[in-house]
């Protein structure tokens, strides 16, 4: 084998194709805070709209014991979601990446997981919209869940690679 191939399979530095290190977590959860930055805007329209409710990310903190009604609630529950998004989210994401589809790219794999989550958030988030408000509210959280995706892979592509399993 040539340095050159030696190198592209990473037996020199010791790091295998497979390998998730320490700079792909880090890559991962500086992807996911830029994923959570492009749902703002979603996330705002909807508020806007009356839609999306700061009481579902206000719930957040009761898991700290904060009550909803406290006002350090909605900062609170809004950090754990922040969290959520630039840690958990993007390690199984990065995990996961390589099984989803569509496999020419990774951005739209992405939203393959981004859609996949989206439904977890439809029910942990659902503050009792009916009519037009819940139609409302399936809209934007989908679209801000498909924008996290879409910058969670084009990121992480860009500046690492896919983890490849041998299954």
């Amino acid at each position: 084998m040539t340095n050159g191939a030696a190198a592209a399979t990473g037996e020199q530095t010791g790091k295998r194709e497979t390998d998730i290190g320490v700079r792909e977590i880090l890559i991962a959860g500086g992807a996911g805070f830029v994923g959570m930055v492009a749902m703002v805007p979603f996330f705002a329209v909807g508020y806007a709209l009356g839609v999306i409710s700061p009481d579902a990310f206000a719930g957040l903190a009761e898991l700290l014991g904060v009550p909803a009604e406290s006002s350090l609630a909605f900062p609170l529950g809004a950090f754990i979601f922040v969290g959520g998004g630039m840690t958990t989210l993007p390690i199984l994401f990065v995990s996961l990446a390589e099984f989803l589809p569509p496999a020419r790219s990774t951005a739209l794999r992405g939203v393959t997981y981004a859609v996949i989550i989206w439904t977890g958030f439809l029910i942990a988030f659902w503050t009792g919209q009916t009519g037009l408000l819940l139609w409302g509210y399936v809209l934007v959280s989908l679209l801000a869940h498909v924008a996290y995706g879409y910058v969670l892979g084009s990121l992480f592509l860009r500046y690492a690679h896919i983890p490849r399993y041998e299954v």
